[in-house]
């Protein structure tokens, strides 16, 4: 399970990503995101909350190719300038994780 709590801790995530201190995934492998079935499951002003489904697909050269797959479940909540994104969870669709579980993958 990836769990990261707020902003601080997000944005530390990526830095490293960016900096490549994040060693396990160099070099970047080439990834592609597929996002489906986008769904509105309630809209009780101002919250919202909907679900997608979604499918990355993985190549690096040191191993084969990764499929992955799940769907995410959002609470969004409407402000002045649009939604923002209060909460997100993401679930993999796999019982058993073959191998490691990136942020890219997801």
């Amino acid at each position: 399970m990836i769990y990261i709590v707020g902003k601080p801790g997000l944005a530390a995530r990526l830095r490293r990503i960016s900096s490549g201190q994040a060693y396990a995934e160099m070099p970047l492998s080439r990834t592609t995101h597929l996002v489906s079935t986008v769904r509105l499951l309630t809209h009780d002003e101002p919250s919202i909350s909907a679900s997608a489904k979604w499918l990355t697909l993985s190549v690096d050269t040191r191993m084969d190719k990764q499929v992955r797959g799940g769907w995410y479940e959002y609470g969004l909540h409407r402000a002045e300038d649009g939604l923002r994104i209060a909460s997100k969870k993401i679930v993999l669709l796999e019982d058993v994780i073959d191998g490691a579980v990136d942020i890219h993958q997801i």
